[in-house]
């Protein structure tokens, strides 16, 4: 919850939006060569897969590192649900992982 409210702001009757402070990060970071658009995409690519990733995540946007750890603690949710598992889950972790994909994807898709 503490990174979705980091990284996203909430606005009441507005569309929300990146914070300033943020997209400034990911320019300079982009500006200085240290992080690649290819690398995220790997980055997210191996997290749903929950495969060992051949990239860096230094290499990866910091936001988007961000959100590709929630994507694998949803696919590893998932195996544990289709495993039988479902009722160890806590419901909300469940929650929180959903609250946090839809504030992220209000300010950032």
């Amino acid at each position: 919850m503490i990174s979705g409210h980091v990284l996203c702001m909430e606005a009441i009757g507005e569309k929300p939006l990146i914070p300033r402070e943020i997209n400034q990060l990911s320019q300079s970071l982009h500006a200085e060569g240290k992080i690649s658009a290819q690398s995220s995409l790997a980055y997210i690519h191996s997290s749903i897969n929950l495969q060992a990733t051949a990239v860096d995540p230094a290499q990866c946007d910091p936001a988007i590192r961000i959100f590709s750890d929630i994507l694998r603690l949803c696919e590893m949710e998932n195996r544990a649900i289709d495993g039988g598992f479902g009722g160890v889950w806590s419901p909300l972790v469940s929650s929180t992982i959903m609250w946090f994909i839809g504030t992220f994807t209000n300010s950032y898709l």
